[in-house]
This record gives C-alpha cells, sequence and structure tokens, in this order.
C-alpha cells in the first residue's frame, strides 16, 4: 500500500502553496526583475524572482493567484538576470483553490511516514501548444532521474512526480533541476509523438486504426470483481494485475496495448509482443501461440524496420515438448512468481533488457 496521500482540501491547498512561496522568498541573493515571459498563450512583461544555484542557469520563479479562476499559478525556469531577452517557463505547478480537481499540474502529496508534507506534479505538460500525453510523460521522467511514487488520491492510486519536502533547505535545488529534467522529458516525448507521426502517414487506413487502438497503455481489472444475478459469486481476476506488474518491471519506452493485445513495448531498434496467461497447461500455451502469431503483423508492419520478438509470459516452464514449439517459432519464454499478495516477479525478462 501506498504512503503517499494527495492533499484534497482546497483550503489546505492553499495555505500549503502560501507556505511555499514563503519558502521560496526566503532565499538568499533572491533578486527582482521586471522580464517578458514567454508562454503557449503570448508574452506578458511581469516581476519575477531571480535566485542563483550552484552548478547550472539562475533559476527564477512567479507565484500568483488569480481568484476569478480559482487558481494559483507557479511559473519556473532558467534565465539570467540583467538582460533583455525573454525568459521562457520550464514548469508550472498551478493549484486550484477553491473547488479541488485534478485539471491542474501541481500536487500536494503527504507522506504518512514522515507526517511532511511534499511538493509534486501529476504530468500534465504542454511543449509548444501541445498537451503531451500524461502517461509518457510520467514514464520518461522516471528515465530522467525523476522519482515517481504512487500515492492514494480518492478511492484509487496515481502515479506523480516528487519535488521534495516543502519545507525543505533544498527546495530551490530541487524545483531547478525538477524544471531542466521535466524539460527534458518533455522534448523526448514530444519526438516520440513526431517519430509516430512520420510512421503514420506510410499507414493504411486499417493499420491506423490499429494504432489508434493501442495508443495508451490502460490498467486492465484486477482483484474481485462481483457478478450480479450469481449469489456470492465473485471472479478472482489477476490476469490484469500480471501485465501491469509485467509493464513496470520492463524498463523501455511507452508500452502500448488494446482489448486483443495483452501488452506491446517499444525501443529505438526493437519492439516486443507479450501474451500473457495464468496457466502453463497446454491449452494455454497453444492458444499463446496463435494470439503471437496472429498479432505479429499488426506490430510489424506498424514499426518497420525494428527487431520484432514474440514473448509467453506464463506461471512456470512449460512441458518439454511445448518449449521445442516455442523455440521452433521463434518465441521467447517469461515466467512469473506471485508472493501471494498480487505481487509478481518475473524470470527471463533480463536478457530481453540486456538486449535492447
Amino acid at each position: 500500500m501506498a504512503h503517499w496521500t494527495e492533499i484534497q482540501d482546497a483550503k489546505e491547498i492553499r495555505k500549503l502553496n502560501q507556505r511555499m512561496g514563503q519558502v521560496l522568498e526566503s532565499a538568499v541573493s533572491r533578486s527582482i526583475e521586471k522580464r517578458t515571459i514567454g508562454s503557449p498563450d503570448g508574452r506578458a512583461e511581469n516581476l519575477i524572482s531571480f535566485i542563483p544555484v550552484k552548478g547550472g542557469q539562475t533559476f527564477w520563479f512567479r507565484s500568483y493567484l488569480n481568484s476569478a479562476k480559482g487558481k494559483a499559478f507557479n511559473l519556473f525556469g532558467h534565465g539570467e538576470p540583467g538582460e533583455k531577452s525573454t525568459v521562457l517557463i520550464g514548469a508550472q505547478f498551478n493549484f486550484s483553490i477553491k473547488k479541488f480537481n485534478r485539471m491542474s499540474g501541481g500536487v500536494f502529496l503527504l507522506n504518512r511516514l514522515t507526517n511532511k508534507i511534499f511538493l509534486a506534479h501529476r504530468g500534465i505538460v504542454t511543449l509548444g501548444h501541445a498537451r503531451l500525453n500524461q502517461s509518457k510523460i510520467l514514464i520518461e521522467a522516471a528515465k530522467s532521474g525523476i522519482e515517481v511514487v504512487k500515492a492514494e488520491t480518492g478511492t484509487w492510486e496515481r502515479e506523480y512526480m516528487i519535488v521534495c519536502d516543502i519545507e525543505s533547505k533544498v527546495l530551490v535545488r530541487k524545483l531547478s533541476t525538477f524544471t531542466h529534467l521535466i524539460r527534458q522529458t518533455a522534448k523526448r516525448v514530444a519526438s516520440q509523438d513526431t517519430q509516430t507521426t512520420n510512421i503514420t502517414k506510410k499507414m493504411t487506413k486499417r493499420e491506423k486504426s490499429i494504432l489508434d487502438k493501442l495508443n495508451h497503455y490502460s490498467n486492465e481489472f484486477s482483484g474481485q470483481m462481483n457478478i450480479p444475478g450469481r449469489s456470492q459469486s465473485t471472479v478472482d481476476r489477476t490476469h490484469g494485475k500480471i501485465v501491469d506488474a509485467l509493464k513496470n518491471a520492463l524498463k523501455f519506452t511507452v508500452p502500448f496495448n488494446s482489448k486483443a493485445i495483452d501488452l506491446a513495448v517499444f525501443t529505438k531498434t526493437r519492439s516486443f509482443l507479450f501474451e500473457i496467461k495464468t496457466s502453463a497447461n497446454t491449452q494455454s500455451v497453444y492458444t499463446a501461440m496463435g494470439q503471437l502469431l496472429v498479432h505479429e503483423p499488426t506490430i510489424t508492419n506498424i514499426y518497420r524496420g525494428l527487431q520484432f520478438q514474440k514473448v509467453i509470459v506464463l506461471p512456470e516452464i512449460p512441458h518439454e515438448y511445448l518449449m521445442t514449439a516455442l523455440k521452433r517459432c521463434q518465441m521467447s519464454l517469461v515466467t512469473y512468481t506471485s508472493n501471494g499478495k498480487l505481487n509478481y516477479e518475473f524470470g527471463g525478462i533480463e536478457h530481453l533488457v540486456d538486449g535492447s
């Protein structure tokens, strides 16, 4: 269970935002200038605060409230004081302070182990006028060195990017680092999207339709589900949990799936198609092999030129004659084990990771 909880009380969020502003304004060597700030909405002159940061450009920020919109805005970036050039926004931590909602990027998380409040971001990022895919941002951010954690919000959990404790003496430095890394992350995600766009121009209508269905990884249902009309009947569905655990175990680029495809993963040079089964019996293995062969053209046609690998994921090694069949069909095997709490570990993925 996550030991992080999202703060959802609007009044408390306003107070925490105010406190964060006080910490930033108390920074030593802070200087204030009137500068032109560039954003997707245009340019405007405003007062901003510059704070020197070791080992990099001077960090700047601007915080203000917009009562009409019921929001608190916190803009951050890098630039040099004393110049006339426009400064560009590197990151925004905006909060709804009248009525809580999840439409703004800024988040305050309570660490229940330390009882401290941390500044975090939910991954709502734009580059130019385009809003980038939130799931891709979170995945790429983790690769950049940004800490990504799961936190309780309402009745479920979501992933957030952590900055640091809002009372920390290194808040400015952490914010400066985050701002730099999130811009790098945004550029990589935008580049990936451009590559995908270039590929889709060469696709048939059918291939484009398939890609649209694969565009975003979404968690399957997992756990227990009550079945209406059947007294005391439940179906224990672990398949979705296994797929999600495998997705998290693979340190690749953005994963994809659909109703028909359990998991497809792409790197710069390779593509992988996974089929997950909860049994290693003959019927399950035969079915998985057939599904991989049926969906192979879909993946190879969309991502032409990438080395392709078919992978079956099973709870144990199947019978020897089935293993021989897998090898003949050039299919790899990954096995998984469970600790009994729907947490899974996978064996055999090391060679896949190393080979990418």
